[in-house]
């Protein structure tokens, strides 16, 4: 990671545009590698409202020193610009001064695809049902979990490190079905322990948010889908709410709440709400041991076939053409799935 002149890149085309930034791709006009630009919304830097941007994105360049030798889940940053005028680049007539932070393309599809897409009836929340909730390919161990588990480890490097990363969301992950490897592409949401600030629902944001946001995302109390259509939709992106109404959503949504494993996860929630968790660790165990219950009763149900039938079914539709914009070769990468 390190400065970068812009010169050696040309842009490619829009990406999206999120909370804070636009993201485009870019060649590097010596090599031919793609990578993607991130710099603040145009607009913000228009007004002259971008500080708050430019020091989230100090932050996001500390953290990658601090922290990306020793977890494998950070899409790389291969660096940054000085904060000048890149208008050059850009050539949309912006003259203020801001940063560009430059990284690799990541590896894989989303887990929730661009939600745009649905306009397209593109079904984007495939590959979250396929990998994360009903990962029905693999239930003789718990690597069929790969995707919390790896989400856990990097919570646990960044809260060790005085952080806690959030907006962990299915959209901000990419998955390689081939490996089981995920690439966060997004720490903008970052909050340090100790000065956890005041959300917009007047509660603190800290640990408790990713709690939240790993029952939100990465759990289901369902049966898997009888049919193609229960895979298509994603799960969970309706905005957090509070705390309370969020985690009695939860306890509402939970089918059959007298199986051992629905209990594990009420139980889970309750202690949530009650902020029990002393310590990130057990909620580590809890969650592992919930997992293992889903697990366990996904295995044993006596219609896994037809289910797993459903579900091979369900992984095609990530050879659509759709998928092919992302670093994602269908073939390679579900292959390991053949029958």
């Amino acid at each position: 990671m390190h400065e970068i002149q812009l010169k050696n890149y040309e842009i490619t085309g829009i990406l999206g545009t999120g909370a804070d930034y636009e993201v485009r791709s870019a060649v590097a006009l010596d090599t031919g590698e793609t990578v993607v630009l991130k710099r603040p919304i145009p607009q913000v830097i228009t007004r002259d409202m971008h500080a708050p941007i430019e020091a989230r994105t100090e932050s996001i360049i500390e953290t990658y020193r601090d922290l990306f030798e020793s977890t494998n889940t950070l899409c790389p940053l291969i660096g940054y610009t000085s904060k000048c005028n890149h208008n050059e680049l850009y050539n949309d007539g912006i003259m203020q001064d801001y940063t560009v932070l430059v990284f690799e393309r990541a590896p894989g599809i989303p887990l929730v695809g661009d939600a745009r897409s649905r306009i397209l009836r593109i079904p984007i929340g495939i590959p979250q049902n396929l990998f994360t909730l009903y990962p029905l390919f693999q239930l003789d161990d718990s690597s069929c979990w790969s995707v919390q588990a790896a989400l856990l480890e990097t919570e646990q490097k960044f809260f060790e490190s005085g952080r806690i990363l959030l907006d962990l969301g299915p959209q901000n992950i990419y998955y390689q079905p081939a490996t089981g490897q995920i690439t966060i592409i997004d720490l903008g949401d970052q909050v340090m322990v100790g000065d956890e600030k005041v959300g917009n629902r007047g509660r603190k944001r800290d640990i408790y948010d990713f709690y939240i946001e790993i029952l939100k995302y990465y759990t289901i109390s369902a049966d898997p889908p009888k049919s193609i259509d229960g895979y298509k939709e994603p799960h969970g992106l309706r905005p957090v709410i509070g705390l309370d109404q969020e985690m009695n959503e939860m306890i509402r949504n939970v089918e059959s709440p007298e199986v051992s494993c629905n209990k594990l996860k009420i139980n889970m929630i309750n202690k949530i709400k009650d902020f029990e968790y002393d310590d990130f660790s057990h909620f580590m165990v809890d969650l592992t041991e919930y997992l293992q219950e889903v697990r366990i009763r996904y295995r044993d149900n006596p219609e896994l076939a037809s289910y797993q039938a459903i579900w091979f079914e369900s992984l095609q539709l990530l050879k659509a053409d759709h998928w092919r914009k992302y670093d994602f070769e269908a073939e390679t990468e579900l292959s390991k799935f053949d029958k």
